[in-house]
C-alpha cells in the first residue's frame, strides 16, 4: 500500500508543497470566497488495497478512534 501511495505522489503533477510569500502586516488577509470557492477540487486518490496485506492498515484507517488504546 505504501508503495502505491509513493507512486501516486510521484506521478501526480499537482502534488507539490505550497510556497507562500513572506508575511506582510500591512497586506489585507485573503478572502476565502474570492480565492477558493470557484476552484473545482481535484479527483480523489483511490488505491486498491489487498485484504491480506493491507487488512490491519485498512482497519486502522476506518477505525472510529484509532489511537484510543495506545496510551
Amino acid at each position: 500500500m505504501w508503495i502505491m501511495m509513493r507512486r501516486e505522489k510521484r506521478d501526480r503533477r499537482h502534488f507539490k508543497r505550497m510556497r507562500f510569500p513572506p508575511f506582510d502586516d500591512e497586506e489585507p488577509p485573503l478572502d476565502y470566497a474570492d480565492n477558493i470557492l470557484d476552484v473545482e477540487p481535484l479527483e480523489p486518490i483511490q488505491l486498491e488495497m489487498d485484504p491480506d496485506e493491507d487488512g490491519p492498515i485498512s482497519e486502522w484507517f476506518y477505525d472510529r478512534n484509532p489511537l484510543s488504546e495506545s496510551k
